[in-house]
């Protein structure tokens, strides 16, 4: 494992933080081929350290500090993450399956290569006011082909693994804060809103179609019929769960004594 930094003071407020990071894993978890028993058919494997995977990187911070009721900073990391599997199940899955043990590397299922976060606030004595933006570029993931484009038993079937990326995310949020005293109490109204812009940034998507909106690998007539789902198929296919959360917003007061 290599790391090298560098803090820099740009002016009396502004200042820099630069790290590059490299990790070399030469025994990183896999499994060992299938071990046959005295039951036919019936086989079991090991957990090794024998496969491989490296991360290497660089993250940069700028950062104000706090002079004239503002306050900033600014977070980058960028990422490459490699291996030959993500998981010691995935080496598993591939001798049960008769296929060559992988000697290439792969983007590891959480090799996020771009993180981007950046924050402004603006406080003084009444007023405390707080923008947030976040940017994340998409995990890698395996795609899949779409009903009725393949056809033949010797069809090649097989697409690289994680040789996809799911969509990028981005969402901005306030905060803001109205402290007021009266007497010995002390008031806080707040409002916190969360993905102002609301963005519908997908965390999973189908392998045919790249998108959480429509696959074309789920048939009408195949999905079980169940009391608790209201509307169509098309919106059983159109999970919520897959997209960030929408718009949030909270208010409330705070009351000290």
């Amino acid at each position: 494992m290599y790391e090298i930094g560098l803090q820099q003071q740009l002016t009396e407020n502004i200042g820099i933080d630069l790290t590059l990071f490299y990790r070399d894993v030469r025994d990183w978890v896999g499994t060992s081929p299938l071990v046959a028993t005295v039951m036919p058919g019936v086989k079991y494997a090991l957990y090794e350290n024998k496969d491989y995977s490296n991360v290497r990187g660089i993250t940069f911070k700028l950062e104000k500090r706090y002079t004239n009721n503002i306050l900033a900073r600014l977070d980058y990391s960028f990422q490459i993450a490699e291996g030959t599997y993500s998981n010691p199940i995935d080496a598993f899955n591939a001798y049960a399956a008769n296929e060559e043990p992988r000697r290439a590397l792969i983007p590891l299922d959480w090799d996020q290569n771009h993180t981007l976060n950046a924050q402004v606030t603006y406080y003084n004595s009444k007023w405390t006011v707080s923008m947030i933006g976040k940017y994340y570029s998409g995990m890698p993931y395996t795609p899949g082909y779409g009903r009725n484009q393949i056809v033949g038993g010797s069809a090649l079937v097989g697409f690289k693994e994680n040789s996809e990326r799911l969509p990028t995310i981005n969402s901005f949020d306030v905060h803001i804060n109205r402290r007021i005293e009266v007497g010995a109490l002390e008031f806080n109204l707040f409002c916190y809103i969360y993905n102002l812009f609301n963005q519908k940034g997908e965390k999973s998507v189908y392998a045919d179609t790249g998108t959480a909106s429509y696959t074309t690998n789920i048939d009408p007539d195949y999905v079980s019929f169940s009391l608790n789902r209201v509307g169509t198929v098309e919106d059983f296919v159109r999970n919520s769960n897959w997209y960030v959360a929408p718009r949030q917003i909270q208010a409330g007061l705070i009351i000290g004594f």
